[in-house]
């Protein structure tokens, strides 16, 4: 465990992770806002293909996060940390909600991936210090729980982000505990598993790949949360004007 957390800060793997994830959630938000905004109709909630798409995006994120809690508390909880990053996670997820409640009144995310880390952040300490297997057995039941723990009493908006809700929200992202938080724990798994071998520790943190796309992605991943929240304002700019001088020339003709 001391090894990997010496080699922690120079791994480039989950930056190349998160990287990967922003550049995906870039697609995703585009074509949500090209259907939006009428420039397509891209089924984005009922195709199995989109669905799967945010997904995958969602937990690459979520997984990232898990791996990154072993980083940060292998060897014991560091709080001063652990404080300064919630309180970055959750301010930004607080502007989210408010921004959101401006532009969706009707849809506003008062649980997205933003909240979802930053309740992952206290709820993965635990885990971080038990058994592997302990954690695998709750991350499957975390993630099935809601086909057998659905409850109307769960429907009421104040425990929304629960999870085990029986119908579905208005919000435009909703990343609730369950089951999205056993993706967490399955990371804190990979995580512990690297750290448990030195070898398998050394291999990734010493992995250097090469190439202007490398530093590209890299570079998304190392600032993943300021451009989650500057992107959707750009896109929204650019596609409204767009939108604006559509509508001009419209009515022109």
């Amino acid at each position: 465990m001391t090894e990997f957390e010496r080699r922690a800060h120079r791994m480039i793997a989950i930056d190349l992770l998160r990287g990967c994830g922003i550049a995906l959630m870039f697609v995703y938000h585009f074509s949500w806002d090209l259907t939006f905004f009428r420039f397509a109709e891209i089924p984005l909630f009922t195709d199995p293909g989109w669905l799967a798409f945010r997904t995958a995006i969602v937990g690459i994120f979520l997984g990232a996060a898990g791996v990154s809690h072993v980083l940060s508390h292998g060897e014991g909880l560091r709080i001063r940390p652990l404080l300064r990053r919630l309180a970055v996670v959750a301010g930004a997820a607080a502007l989210i909600t408010g921004a959101t409640a401006l532009v969706f009144p009707d849809g506003f995310i008062f649980f997205g991936i933003l909240h979802h880390l930053a309740a992952a952040a206290i709820l993965a300490i635990p885990f971080v210090m038990l058994p592997s297997w302990v954690s695998g057995i709750v991350a499957i039941g975390i993630i099935a729980a809601p086909a057998f723990l659905a409850h109307p009493v769960f429907d009421a908006p104040l425990l929304l982000w629960i999870g085990l809700l029986t119908g579905t929200t208005n919000s435009v992202d909703y990343v609730p505990i369950f089951p999205w938080f056993g993706i967490v724990l399955f990371g804190v798994i990979v995580g512990r598993w690297l750290a448990q071998n030195g070898t398998r520790a050394e291999a990734v943190s010493e992995w250097r790949p090469q190439g202007r796309a490398v530093v590209a992605v890299r570079w998304l991943g190392r600032n993943s949360l300021a451009l989650y929240l500057i992107h959707q304002p750009v896109f929204f700019a650019l596609l409204y004007s767009a939108s604006y001088v559509r509508t001009v020339f419209a009515g022109v003709a």
